[in-house]
């Protein structure tokens, strides 16, 4: 979900719309330019209140939060509407049923109606199947399976992707954390979660070559995804880019999308790009800023929702009332959220397309 990773990155180019790129540039296929045919308009929230969870980085699922706590729980879990705090979870610690760290959360799912998570620790390479629902019901820590990754020491793991009952497709930032050569570009790797073992690596990105030289413009390739409801396709968005990828999970195939108004890359400037995705099986719904980085006066936090059909086509353009770092999808509702604890909703039938 959600987390950028720095990676080394130092690339003096211009990609133009609808250019084919080579060896020596990024995106494995051609980078294709978005029509400019789209709707473009304001939109206000349906509703706006605040919370008192901790929302740099946090899951909304069933009226609930689960955000990251650093004590002696991994996740505090609390009343979406009510902010009432109903139990913290996941035990941090270095027992067999405890955990030293954990990946956010990238998604919850269910198994026979009930709610699950996976949850990594790449300190002890422990990959851990939580009953969400259980775990809350009895106040305790409920994990149904405890397995190791195959090289998860080695991987960097950004976010973890269910597939079926058997198979794990996670995002791999880089693949040697120890190395960090200039070979070492980002994958998706999938999994069989019965075993740990690697099934295929998928490669997204050519293998750029990193000057020894390189310094803070390292962040290229961090990106924000997310899944497909029908685990048929995965959407990553480029966080200092604008650029968002489509890749059908089984072929590999990735599709590159630049945005319209960009007419070309510039990699000279840093800027915030997309901050968050979440998708349906119709559409996938983007935060994203444009601006500058590092500006100091929070202009660069994200006013910007678009959303894209699953061929890469924009089908709205929303400016916000206000910013927003997070996005959540519950129920044909938009969950906006940002660090100052503020939370906004848009029906999804309320947003404006040219075609509906």
């Amino acid at each position: 979900m959600r987390v950028n990773f720095i990676i080394f990155l130092f690339i003096f180019a211009f990609v133009s719309c609808a250019t084919k790129v080579d060896e020596q540039t990024i995106f494995k296929n051609e980078l294709i330019c978005m029509s400019d045919d789209y709707t473009r308009n304001a939109i206000s929230f349906d509703n706006t209140f605040t919370s008192s969870s901790d929302l740099g980085e946090c899951i909304i699922k069933d009226s609930l939060i689960f955000s990251i706590s650093r004590g002696e729980f991994l996740y505090h879990i609390s009343g979406l509407y009510s902010d009432e705090l109903v139990c913290s979870l996941c035990k941090r610690g270095r027992a067999d049923n405890e955990l030293i760290t954990t990946l956010p959360i990238s998604e919850l799912f269910e198994i026979n109606g009930k709610s699950y998570a996976n949850l990594f620790s790449s300190v002890e390479n422990k990959l851990v199947l939580w009953n969400v629902d259980a775990s809350i019901s009895q106040n305790k820590d409920i994990y149904e399976s405890i397995i190791n990754l195959e090289n998860g020491h080695q991987n960097s793991l950004m976010s973890l992707w269910r597939l079926d009952d058997s198979h794990l497709l996670a995002y791999n930032s880089y693949q040697d954390p120890n190395r960090m050569t200039n070979n070492d570009t980002p994958q998706y790797v999938e999994y069989n979660i019965e075993t740990g073992q690697v099934i295929r690596k998928f490669a997204i990105f050519n293998n750029v070559k990193f000057p020894e030289s390189s310094i803070p413009e390292m962040l290229l390739l961090s990106n924000v995804d997310c899944i497909k409801p029908d685990r048929k396709q995965i959407a990553f968005a480029m966080s200092y880019m604008p650029v968002l990828n489509i890749m059908d999970i089984d072929s590999g195939k990735v599709h590159s999308y630049i945005l319209p108004d960009e007419k070309r890359l510039n990699l000279a400037i840093q800027r915030w790009c997309f901050a968050d995705i979440v998708a349906d099986d119709e559409f996938i719904y983007a935060l994203y800023s444009g601006e500058e980085l590092y500006k100091g006066d929070g202009t660069d936090i994200p006013k910007v929702l678009y959303v894209f059909d699953w061929n890469g086509n924009i089908k709205t353009h929303a400016t916000l009332d206000d910013r927003f770092t997070l996005l959540h999808l519950e129920n044909d509702v938009l969950f906006l959220t940002n660090p100052n604890g503020k939370i906004a909703e848009i029906k999804l039938s309320n947003l404006k397309f040219n075609d509906r």
